[in-house]
């Protein structure tokens, strides 16, 4: 016939193995962490919020956030100065988190020591007990050796399961060897029915939490409790398990519609990225060649990322990717937007040059008589001119008022001689002519120098007005 501490160690074997390993807990979605992040306009608010975060709370604790604000830093146009400035804070986060981090690890290879030690002597109490050792005080021993077990903090990874598994195994061990008297017995099985109790009520309560990630959180650690506790009388054991694996699976059930919908959303931002990554590639391919289409282009490229705010994370597997293939679209775009105005900045820069140049030469031969060759070259200048290209705007008025300026002026002092001198060959003809003496040159000279009087008079009267 089993003994009552026998069928207790075998009620403990079966109900750990009931409770589920606890799962781990999804990574919080970042757009939870970065409420307020996102929608933050210019980068030196992205550095200053930064920088009060690292200043103000634990290194451990602000991860999440960390990491939102570099993906929103990013998204941004930002200075050089300002990634500097960024790349040095976060270099700075980055050592001081790895700093905890190597002191995390010192503490769980210590914690590893202390639960090993644990163990060890829990095999000492099984096997004393097995020698008819002492037995009113066994069960003091054992309690305060379980709470030493669950003061102790984490330990690596790699050591939990193997860990777990042994420590219950000489918890196991110990309710079936160990000769504890009945009132003692008794006492420990009502405390752990309170404390398993309260476990179930608190998982009940856990439906009414509004935030669905600190539920399940929530939910972890009472099933980490639930394991510390010891086992209850028979007759409430069933029903009080079933209780509390209900409670968790709302809980369960809630995290998991919650990430369902969250991934849905994802890989609805995911296709609209996709689509705003096409279109940015396409002004790529389609690089305007003049300054108006780089203006309407450009327009259309910040459209775009106006709209790539608005729209929340991609699945995780995609969200990075997504994000350099858009940024790359639009580095790529403005790129070539530099290399276009710089060459076309160089080249309205030596228009100018030629143009001043075409500007003076006009100026210097406005007031000249040698009317054919003067003609000629300032043709030679206007067709010259028509073959340059644009100059800055700001001098491009003024500059070809110069030019048409010393243009009219020449060809209106031109225009106006030879109506001087057309107008005075016509006086000539009709003014009679005196008869000479046959050799005498003097009475036919006079007209002659009255026409080129009245020409000269004439143009230096225009000249005078033109000025």
């Amino acid at each position: 016939m089993m003994s009552e501490e026998l069928i207790e160690g075998m009620q403990v074997q079966e109900e750990q193995r009931q409770v589920p390993e606890p799962q781990p807990v999804e990574q919080q979605p970042v757009e939870q962490a970065s409420q307020g992040v996102e929608g933050m306009e210019g980068p030196e608010e992205l550095l200053v919020r930064l920088q009060r975060l690292m200043e103000g709370h634990p290194v451990q604790e602000i991860r999440t956030e960390v990491e939102a604000i570099k993906t929103a830093f990013y998204k941004q146009t930002h200075s050089e100065e300002d990634e500097t400035r960024f790349k040095a804070l976060y270099d700075l986060y980055r050592k001081h988190r790895d700093e905890y981090m190597a002191t995390e690890r010192a503490a769980e290879q210590a914690n590893l020591k202390v639960k090993e030690g644990v163990i060890e002597e829990l095999k000492a109490l099984v096997a004393g007990e097995d020698d008819g050792g002492i037995q009113n005080d066994m069960f003091e021993k054992f309690r305060a050796l379980q709470t030493r077990w669950r003061e102790t903090g984490p330990v690596p990874m790699a050591n939990v399961k193997e860990l777990w598994e042994n420590y219950h195994l000489q918890v196991e061990n110990f309710y079936n060897v160990a000769k504890i008297n009945r009132e003692l017995r008794d006492l420990d099985l009502k405390k752990n029915l309170e404390a398993k109790t309260a476990l179930a009520e608190a998982a009940e309560a856990l439906a009414d939490e509004p935030q669905v990630i600190e539920a399940f959180r929530k939910l972890q650690k009472l099933h980490d409790d639930w394991r510390e506790i010891g086992p209850v009388a028979m007759e409430y054991k069933e029903p009080l398990w079933e209780r509390f694996k209900a409670a968790s699976t709302v809980v369960n059930k809630r995290h998991q519609d919650h990430f369902d919908k969250l991934r849905e959303a994802q890989l609805a931002n995911l296709e609209r990225k996709t689509a705003l990554c096409e279109a940015a590639e396409k002004l790529v391919e389609q690089l305007p060649v003049k300054v108006k289409g780089w203006e309407a282009a450009s327009e259309q490229l910040v459209a775009l990322q106006k709209e790539w705010r608005t729209i929340g994370y991609a699945p995780k597997k995609d969200n990075n990717a997504i994000w350099e293939r858009f940024r790359k679209a639009c580095d790529a775009f403005f790129a070539a937007k530099h290399i276009f105005f710089k060459t076309l900045k160089e080249d309205l820069s030596a228009n100018l040059k030629i143009k001043t140049e075409l500007v003076e030469k006009a100026e210097a031969l406005k007031d000249s008589e040698a009317w054919k060759e003067a003609t000629d070259e300032l043709i030679a200048l206007q067709a010259r001119w028509k073959e340059i290209g644009a100059v800055p705007q700001k001098v491009s008025n003024e500059l070809w008022a110069r030019f048409r300026a010393a243009c009219d002026a020449f060809f209106e002092c031109k225009a106006a001689f030879y109506a001087a001198r057309k107008a005075d060959e016509a006086t000539l003809r009709r003014t009679p002519q005196p008869t000479a003496a046959k050799g005498d040159r003097k009475a036919t000279s006079k007209p002659e120098r009255v026409v080129h009087g009245s020409l000269q008079a004439a143009l230096e009267g225009l000249k005078d007005k033109l000025k």
